[in-house]
């Protein structure tokens, strides 16, 4: 009875740990992925660019002025430890001295291994 007892509790107290693990531990993680993120592009001036986070894969939008900053972003983006994939909705618009806009190439993709 007494080894039966101790079985249970040690099964109630590993599915209490699971449950934190899925529940806690990949919220920290996300919001330490986006944090990573949100340093590089800040340090490149990308910081208007939103990073969303959905477990490991990240999805970037916004507007830049530039090709260039799109290709940096993704770069900066999915070169980070526990990224997946990263997609990207930005629109390369036309800078303000002119009323041009050029057509974005949207959803980039880049799936890591």
């Amino acid at each position: 009875m007494r080894i039966a007892g101790i079985t249970l509790l040690f099964a109630l107290l590993m599915s209490g740990l699971a449950y934190y693990v899925a529940q806690v531990v990949p919220p920290k993680i996300e919001a330490s992925i986006a944090s990573e993120i949100a340093q590089k592009f800040a340090a490149n001036d990308l910081s208007e660019i939103k990073i969303v986070m959905n477990g490991r894969d990240v999805s970037l939008a916004g507007n830049v002025t530039s090709q260039a900053q799109v290709d940096l972003a993704m770069k900066l983006a999915s070169h980070n430890a526990g990224v997946r994939s990263v997609v990207t909705s930005m629109v390369v618009i036309a800078e303000q001295t002119t009323n041009e806009t050029v057509q974005p190439q949207t959803n980039h993709e880049s799936n890591l291994k």
